[in-house]
């Protein structure tokens, strides 16, 4: 039989080593990462570690199997085997010795059989030792990241379950791929076999990789597709802004219709001047506002006088402006138009890949400058960040850089003593973008008057080189650029005045850059080198909000990282990939607005209430849970109220065509 013979046995132990070396990858893929998981998260990880363990156990044997295979034969033609003993190992199976092992098996078999049991048996204790310590562990990520917690552990079980499943449909996978490229290289040598195997194999490789690339080009496609659909069709709950200072109203040049989902949304809400005036009101009877915001700094002629302006935004739309060069020209003029060249400050945002805009960055903007500001983005993508991110990075550096040169262009044909003051803002992708308009830090103070830059990914190439020629001594979450005189990077508010080593830092110059990063962000830290290069970040000590149980592991923390970033937008502010209430801070500081840390917090506080009613769901600050619920019913009653109205409108309409009247003018 083929199982006695000595190669099948190695080959056997050579399985057992792989399945045994893919186990211990999933163990290891439970170990705790920066976000609290789900049961997806874990299949991910187990998935994609375990296939990972499998293939690097694989090519360690076809490195080293050919080796072993020689120095056995070596060994044998050294020390041939014993003829005597030759002749019981033939005689053993019709042999009645006692000592036969049962049901029917021979010795060899035994072994195998005894050695797959004993496999099993390390294989199941060590995935609930596993499973248990990785409970513990998030657990405590739990408790670190304020409250978010991971699923169950009876899900985090089906998440392993799914995970191995995941891994096996991998490998089935990559054998029918591997196996249909063998069968067509066969097929082709048959037919011409003249032609070289060399040439054939690299034929076939060739042909493979130009269907796996119209496969995900296809695939991508689809997706962008969609999110056009998307971003129009989406079921939104905002009306067109009465007020001309915005984009999309009666007196703007950009279609309220044309500006996409988070358009839309962006123009028609924010604050307006009394909400500003009645906070700022406020502020000022408890002592908490600074003597004048930098938006106000301006010549008598020039500033109206007021307490508080409706907030200039604009937007440009994807779709009625194809070129990003044509957008860029269109956000001027909008600017223009909408009065924007007469306040006292315009803040530059560079969004996401969909159109998304950091609301509590432009909000507090818009509170600490009285209102007496316009914002202005342009969207140069339907996609979402995570595609864009993936192919379409130039798009934002593009934009970004297009904007800010039309912009600088306009405003230097204004006289400096009435020139508005420019300021720049972007997080995730919009950050990544947004840095991209400039060569160096110097060159971003020279043409602008301050920036906040929030949840920077580490592939900015500008953020590259400031965290790679940070002070000597200071943690990569928490870098000391220089003197910390100029630029400045924070993990939180208390990070603004003091350096990491715990000294005051000397005064901050004028114009401001600020970078806030969370330790437990996985878009601020996810980089294909932590495939084989262990970070600074897990080579020092460990952020606030991070378990120190957590280490770089080759392979497996790019995954970990990967599929913590969805559910790193869900933790409250303050952790993960949201910048909330702590913007507010930072606006303050690179303004020098000079309003108190108590006054912050009251602002946040504002911008937080004014989210809650505007979406009808929790701002993620997380002021009760029991609010969070009764907004988001609220929210969903509206929905489905608008939903049943358009179905009655509908039904009004189909009865009147059938009966041969006009529809229903209030449709």
């Amino acid at each position: 039989m083929a199982d006695h013979h000595p190669a099948d046995g190695g080959r056997t132990d050579v399985k057992r080593i792989v399945a045994a070396t893919a186990s211990a990858a999933s163990w290891i893929a439970l170990a705790p990462s920066l976000v609290p998981r789900t049961w997806w998260m874990t299949a991910v990880n187990v998935a994609v570690n375990a296939y990972g363990g499998q293939k690097a156990a694989e090519a360690l044997d076809g490195l080293a199997g050919p080796a072993l295979v020689r120095a056995r034969s070596v060994r044998r033609y050294l020390r041939p085997e014993d003829p005597a003993a030759a002749l019981d190992a033939a005689l053993a199976p019709h042999t009645t010795d006692p000592a036969t092992p049962p049901l029917g098996l021979s010795p060899a078999q035994a072994r195998r059989w005894r050695r797959h049991t004993l496999a099993l048996a390390v294989s199941a204790v060590g995935t609930a030792l596993a499973l248990h310590r990785s409970m513990d562990r998030q657990k405590e990520v739990t408790r670190l990241t304020g409250g978010l917690e991971s699923d169950s552990e009876l899900e985090q079980l089906l998440g392993y379950l799914v995970g191995l499943g995941g891994w096996w449909a991998l490998g089935t996978a990559a054998r029918l791929s591997a196996g249909s490229r063998r069968l067509l290289e066969r097929r082709v040598k048959k037919l011409a076999p003249f032609v070289p195997s060399l040439l054939i194999s690299a034929g076939a490789g060739l042909l493979w990789w130009s269907t796996y690339r119209w496969l995900l080009t296809g695939t991508l496609t689809s997706i962008a597709e969609k999110a056009v659909i998307s971003d129009f069709a989406r079921e939104s709950t905002v009306v067109p802004p009465a007020e001309p200072e915005r984009s999309g109203s009666r007196e703007s040049r950009e279609s309220f219709a044309t500006l996409g989902f988070h358009g839309r949304g962006f123009v028609a809400g924010g604050p307006r001047a009394g909400r500003i005036a009645e906070v700022r009101a406020r502020l000022a009877r408890r002592g908490h506002l600074g003597e004048q915001s930098p938006g106000e700094r301006r010549p008598a002629e020039h500033s109206p006088g007021i307490a508080a302006r409706t907030p200039i935004r604009v937007f440009i739309g994807r779709l009625a402006h194809p070129t990003l060069e044509e957008a860029a020209e269109a956000a001027v003029a909008e600017l223009e138009r909408a009065g924007a060249l007469e306040r006292g400050a315009i803040l530059l945002v560079t969004n996401t890949g969909s159109g998304w805009i950091p609301q509590w960055s432009v909000e507090a903007f818009e509170f600490l400058t009285g209102g007496n500001c316009a914002s202005v983005a342009v969207q140069y993508s339907f996609a979402g960040s995570w595609l864009n991110f993936l192919i379409g990075r130039g798009q934002a550096i593009d934009s970004s850089r297009l904007l800010h040169a039309a912009v600088t262009r306009r405003l230097a044909a204004i006289p400096a003593d009435r020139r508005p003051k420019l300021y720049a803002t972007g997080e995730s992708l919009g950050a990544l973008g947004g840095n991209g308009a400039f060569v160096s830090t110097e060159h971003m103070r020279a043409v602008l008057d301050g920036a906040v830059w929030t949840g920077t990914p580490r592939a900015t190439p500008l953020v590259g080189r400031l965290i790679s020629s940070r002070r000597y001594g200071s943690p990569e979450i928490h870098p000391m650029i220089g003197r910390g005189d100029r630029v400045r990077f924070v993990v939180g508010p208390e990070d603004l005045d003091r350096d990491p080593f715990g000294d005051e830092y000397p005064a901050w110059e004028f114009p401001r850059i600020l970078y806030a990063q969370h330790p437990s962000d996985p878009i601020v830290w996810w980089e294909p080198r932590v495939i084989w290069q262990r970070p600074d970040w897990l080579r020092e000590p460990r952020g606030a909000d991070v378990s120190r149980h957590m280490h770089w592991l080759p392979w497996v923390t790019f995954w970990q990282l990967a599929s913590d970033m969805p559910r790193s937008v869900k933790l409250p502010g303050g952790h993960g990939h949201n910048y909330h209430a702590e913007v507010v801070h930072y606006w303050n500081a690179v303004l020098g607005s000079g309003v108190s840390a108590a006054g912050c917090a009251r602002i946040a506080d504002a911008i937080a209430a004014d989210m809650g009613t505007r979406s009808g769901s929790l701002p993620l600050t997380d002021p009760a849970p029991w609010q969070a619920g009764a907004q988001e019913d609220r929210r969903r009653n509206l929905v489905r109220a608008l939903r049943e109205n358009l179905r009655e409108g509908l039904r009004r309409l189909r009865r009147g065509m059938a009966q041969g009247a006009p529809g229903d003018p209030t449709l």
